[in-house]
């Protein structure tokens, strides 16, 4: 992630397309809101994912390295360091979910799918096979908290994650559709656009 935004920083101060994100601070037209739906599935970096669901419906995000953000992250030394391993198990599900799902993209929609080259260094990097991240994610909680699984423990909890993303990956392409599909409906609906206009007030 530091490379990424790194080579980000180097075309300063050139606005220039990239992959590189930041939730706080993303702005995006109403059109790109049409087309490209947010994945309620999820758990971390949903701000790059989004990126790589515009990517499916061929739009780029660009990167302003001149736009500035403070990020404000808990204290990872204080009351929140023991939820370090969860973090940690957030991530392997997320990553494991995003190779799924690229590839579940790839096959179903061949026409929409764009090189994979465009999402490196991160989160390009773990835009790999599923059954070597796979291997990866058992091999980072063994190797960062030794003892808090047991070996079964953590086969057991990266394999369902990776069942998980098989499932949640069609979904979301559902979802996807279904998002597209009331886009029109919701713009046509003079009841709705006038009872969303009252929630709004």
């Amino acid at each position: 992630m530091n490379e990424a935004l790194k080579k980000a920083m180097e075309q300063y101060p050139h606005i220039h397309t990239n992959v590189v994100a930041f939730g706080g601070n993303m702005v995006f037209p109403r059109e790109t809101v049409e087309k490209v739906c947010h994945d309620p599935y999820i758990p971390r970096g949903e701000d790059y994912d989004y990126v790589i669901n515009a990517l499916m419906k061929n739009i780029r995000f660009c990167f302003h390295p001149d736009a500035a953000i403070i990020h404000l992250p808990p204290d990872s030394e204080g009351s929140q360091a023991g939820d370090n391993i969860r973090k940690l198990k957030a991530d392997i599900r997320r990553f494991i979910y995003m190779s799924i799902k690229l590839n579940e993209h790839r096959r179903c929609f061949p026409d929409e799918s764009f090189h994979i080259e465009l999402l490196k260094p991160y989160p390009g990097a773990f835009a790999i096979d599923p059954e070597i991240l796979i291997q990866h994610g058992k091999k980072a909680l063994q190797d960062a908290y030794p003892g808090s699984m047991t070996l079964h423990e953590i086969d057991c909890f990266v394999r369902k994650a990776a069942e998980d993303a098989i499932t949640k990956s069609a979904e979301f392409f559902e979802y996807s559709k279904f998002w597209n599909d009331m886009i029109p409906f919701c713009a046509e609906n003079r009841a709705l656009q006038s009872k969303l206009k009252h929630l709004s007030v």
